[in-house]
């Protein structure tokens, strides 16, 4: 599978630089694409075997060795080709292919770990009653798995077609930065995939508490970034280039936080052995998508494309909450932070230019992000924070959690 995935890749990737983008390309940009093609296409079978021994761990639930070794591994992704950059220059391919050997330095230890923790004993053997729902289950996930990228990746091609590569810039570096806030549901969806597959109907009250907890502590971060959007790409990328950016940035952080609470209902729905439910909702959204995307680009340019994205993670992320059957749960909570958000964005938009007003503004919200972690933290998470605050604070902090909930 890692293979044909990898000559798919190199042949479509040899299609767009030659059709697609035809002569919207510079000349050395396009003869440093095609000599990373074959790098791109080595990383698939890589990366799928990588993804096999990460599962295994992670249904042993080992997250201590596993997220040390991703450490490892994460740490050499970004020195190598820093490295490469430093004594060979930032070609691509050569930044590719370091890529290619840090991951190659980091999959060894990770195979030794599934050697040590995952229970393979004698040879393998084919169970053909297994096949069925394998093959099923496995079917939906890669329908997911394929309609996902195309879902994240259409607005930064026509972005490129329509208005120029330069623009791309522009849309993936805010993007890309907004992207981090996933950290957090990333790293907690793999906790809860194993527990909820074993849990099943019991997982919706373990559902509802994640989002709360997850809710309550990205929101504040959140806010903070809307903030520091602009001064931080000034100082990384310089004034022209933020001029462009930061708008976007801030546009893109509404979405990637209801994106970030929508892989809970995800999670728990593929951990309840339903998804054909995620994929066939991916489905419907590609086509409809396409079509509010290119309008918006035309009309708006890159804030079009980044409210499209918006508009459609919304909506991704309300009918997962529905058809999880977490919308009762989760609306207050949602809805809440929302609303903080967008308000945050509009002030930010009205009085930029008047620092007083602006820094009034910014205090209130600061207050907002801490009545509302305050409101929406879970029982459990004023429990965790008894262990590094006063306990009678604590205590009081969990008995006032309860009355809420």
């Amino acid at each position: 599978l890692g293979v044909f995935g990898a000559l798919l890749l190199f042949v479509s990737g040899h299609y767009l630089v030659n059709g697609y983008f035809g002569d919207t390309l510079p000349i050395g940009m396009r003869n440093e694409i095609y000599l990373a093609l074959p790098w791109l296409a080595a990383a698939v079978p890589l990366g799928l075997v990588s993804a096999a021994n990460v599962a295994a761990l992670e249904a042993q639930e080992r997250f201590l060795v596993l997220n040390l070794l991703q450490v490892f591994g994460t740490l050499l992704l970004q020195l190598l080709p820093l490295a490469t950059a430093y004594w060979r220059g930032p070609e691509l391919d050569g930044l590719i292919a370091a890529s290619i050997g840090a991951r190659v330095a980091a999959w060894v230890p990770l195979f030794l770990a599934c050697r040590r923790y995952v229970p393979l004993r004698g040879r393998p053997r084919f169970r053909s009653d297994l096949t069925g729902p394998l093959i099923r289950y496995g079917s939906w996930v890669t329908v997911t798995s394929v309609i996902g990228p195309i879902l994240t990746s259409l607005d930064q091609i026509l972005i490129g077609s329509h208005i120029g590569p330069g623009a791309v810039a522009h849309y993936t570096v805010p993007f890309n930065l907004v992207g981090r806030l996933q950290l957090f549901p990333a790293s907690l969806t793999r906790a809860l995939f194993p527990r909820f597959s074993l849990l099943q109907s019991a997982s919706t009250p373990l559902a509802g508490r994640a989002v709360s907890s997850l809710a309550a502590v990205t929101l504040p971060m959140l806010l903070v970034a809307t903030v520091l959007m602009k001064p931080f790409l000034n100082a990384w990328v310089g004034a022209e280039f933020a001029r462009f950016a930061a708008p976007v940035g801030q546009v893109l952080l509404i979405g990637m936080w209801v994106n970030s609470l929508a892989f809970i209902p995800l999670t728990l729905l593929q951990g309840q052995g339903r998804p054909d439910i995620v994929a066939k909702l991916h489905a419907l959204e590609l086509i409809p998508y396409v079509v509010v995307l290119w309008i918006a680009i035309k009309l708006a340019g890159l804030q079009g494309a980044a409210c499209a994205w918006v508009a459609r993670v919304t909506i991704d992320g309300v009918l997962l909450f529905y058809v999880a059957g977490l919308r009762t749960r989760v609306a207050s909570v949602v809805g809440s932070g929302l609303a903080i958000i967008i308000a945050m964005q509009l002030v930010i938009g009205l009085v930029a230019h008047i620092p007083v007003v602006r820094a009034g503004a910014m205090i209130a919200f600061a207050i907002a992000g801490l009545v509302y972690f305050y409101r929406v933290a879970p029982p459990e998470m004023w429990a965790s924070l008894g262990r590094i605050v006063p306990p009678e604070r604590a205590r009081l902090a969990l008995g006032k959690s309860r009355g809420r909930i």
